[in-house]
């Protein structure tokens, strides 16, 4: 936990505004359903002012309306750090991330937190810098599904738990 009472978190893959995602990844919520599960799963565990590292699939592309995903973000709690996946459209998360305290971090992003370093992208990879020196590989994409596993490398996506992941999950 960081030194000030904030907390800092991590996902992945809420899919906002993806109906066949409640379907395809079992969540325990109906479509109409999705956007109110998915708030208050992580309002449980985010406070204002917590960090949260958000590492891709936040919505799904164009087909979300943009006032809608605003109003979404609007009522989740943190400050939001967002890295780009796939399904993710970056054009529109900068708009939201305009005048707020959210912030687009690009592709992959590196950065040191509580004394480690941490690799985020929004897809698992191999290999990663500073992995032989404890780096921590954080992503998302393969939602529920296993990789082959590989110390540091930790899945957080948002259907493993349905909730964020604490920096206190990586870092002792």
């Amino acid at each position: 936990m960081m030194s000030d009472n904030k907390n800092i978190w991590f996902t992945s893959d809420l899919h906002f505004g993806h109906d066949n995602i409640v379907k395809y990844c079992d969540r325990p919520c109906t479509v109409a359903e999705h956007t109110d599960f998915i708030i208050e799963s992580l309002n449980k565990h985010i406070k204002d002012g917590d960090t949260v590292y958000h590492l891709g699939d936040f919505s799904y592309g164009k087909k979300i309306k943009f006032d809608d995903l605003k109003a979404t973000l609007d009522r989740l709690k943190g400050n939001w750090q967002f890295i780009i996946g796939n399904h993710d459209n970056e054009n529109q998360l900068k708009a939201l991330c305009q005048k707020t305290k959210h912030k687009v971090l690009g592709d992959y992003h590196s950065e040191s937190i509580e004394g480690k370093t941490f690799i985020m992208f929004h897809y698992p990879i191999e290999s990663w810098w500073n992995k032989k020196r404890g780096a921590i590989h954080l992503y998302g994409h393969t939602h529920h599904n296993d990789m082959r596993h590989i110390d540091n490398r930790y899945n957080v996506c948002f259907d493993r738990d349905f909730k964020p992941y604490p920096l206190s999950h990586f870092v002792a």
